[in-house]
């Protein structure tokens, strides 16, 4: 139980229970997700959607991917004159950049 919940969060735990290891969630950003990792060591393993860039591959290892998810934009049809919305300098904002 407790406050973090999900399949990744249950991947985590099943992944510590397998190997004998403690899991303890903690609470990042994306934009300090490879800091918090590698230069405050807050963590070890990284979980919950992290999309795999040349920038982080350059300061830590990916495993293979656990899930496949395609980015798509999402509107109503009723609106013609719509604004969109995307977390500037993530994955999500860069997939829209290209689609639109």
């Amino acid at each position: 139980g407790g406050l973090w919940g999900g399949s990744d969060v249950e991947m985590a735990r099943a992944l510590g229970a397998s190997i004998g290891v403690k899991v303890e969630i903690v609470a990042t950003t994306w934009g300090t997700l490879v800091a918090d990792m590698t230069e405050r060591v807050l963590f070890d393993v990284a979980v919950g959607g992290v999309t795999d860039t040349q920038s982080r591959r350059l300061e830590v290892a990916f495993s293979q991917p656990t899930a496949f998810s395609g980015k798509t934009i999402l509107a109503s049809c009723a609106q013609l004159n719509a604004s969109l919305a995307a977390t500037a300098g993530n994955s999500s904002h860069n997939s829209t950049n290209r689609l639109l």
